[in-house]
């Protein structure tokens, strides 16, 4: 499954492992609880543990003190808690789709008002504009962007034809910094203006410096954004842009050129414009 054409098998294999770390998470998280509890009966009259909790932990504080760790280790925990996760996914849901250890938001720019709720659930912010496409929108630091406590890297690119002379030295510092917060597990989201061209690029070239093949880079940008895996698609295979002039179609192109500079060592430093 994993070398059919575009590679479901890595996204399955990638949610797979996420869903797993999650029950690695959820584990840990009940060991902590249950030292506060020396019978079941303390346990079921506890107001600080909620009903859900409370029965994945009353097998265990059945147990004697010395036996506890053992069962939080066992097939029979991990099942439980398994269980508890799928009748319960909105405890899990996160914003984003899982690539690498962490979660990618692509799109366009945020409204200056709903910026708090925009950047919700973000570790990360990519930011792709040019300084006057985020004063033309009125996103500025006096009108709380980017929103205190959310990383801001500001690696502004000209155009979809990439004819700035820093164009292509910060697609790939934009990709750079990209993976690098993925794979440490940061929820980071890009963006442009609509959330096309440039943002494709810059995800395209994080996606295959991440080691995914052509095939499973277009997918993945598909289920992280179907509107960027589109229009990429689109510039590239049909020559068909809706880019500003036809330069954009040479965009995947570039990220293949971008991706061997990269492999070599050329690749530039992402200056971060504000940290917040």
């Amino acid at each position: 499954m994993q070398n059919a054409p575009l590679d479901y098998g890595i996204l399955a294999k990638s949610l797979f492992e996420q869903y797993l770390k999650c029950i690695d998470q959820e584990v840990t998280r009940l060991r902590s609880l249950h030292q506060s509890f020396q019978s079941p009966k303390e346990l079921s009259e506890s107001d600080s543990v909620t009903k859900a909790d409370k029965m994945l932990l009353f097998p265990c504080v059945k147990l004697a003190s010395d036996e506890r760790d053992a069962w939080f280790d066992s097939e029979a925990c991990r099942f439980k808690v398994a269980q508890s996760l799928a009748k319960h996914t909105e405890e899990i849901s996160q914003r984003g789709f899982p690539v690498a250890s962490g979660f990618l938001v692509l799109c366009g720019a945020p409204g200056k008002n709903n910026m708090l709720n925009w950047a919700k659930g973000l570790d990360c912010i990519v930011t792709l504009l040019r300084p006057s496409e985020l004063q033309d929108r009125g996103l500025n630091i006096a009108a709380g962007f980017p929103p205190c406590g959310v990383e801001w890297l500001h690696l502004p690119i000209s155009g979809a034809s990439l004819q700035g002379d820093n164009d292509r030295a910060t697609v790939k510092a934009a990709a750079s910094a990209l993976t690098d917060r993925l794979k440490i597990g940061k929820t980071v989201v890009v963006h442009c203006s609509a959330g096309l061209h440039r943002t494709g690029i810059v995800g395209y070239l994080a996606l295959r410096l991440l080691g995914h093949s052509m095939a499973s880079a277009f997918e993945l940008l598909g289920q992280v954004r179907w509107e960027t895996r589109a229009e990429l698609e689109k510039i590239h295979f049909k020559s068909q842009s809706s880019a500003p002039n036809a330069e954009a179609s040479k965009l995947i192109t570039a990220a293949e050129e971008l991706l061997v500079e990269c492999g070599s060592g050329e690749g530039a430093h992402p200056t971060s414009e504000s940290s917040v």
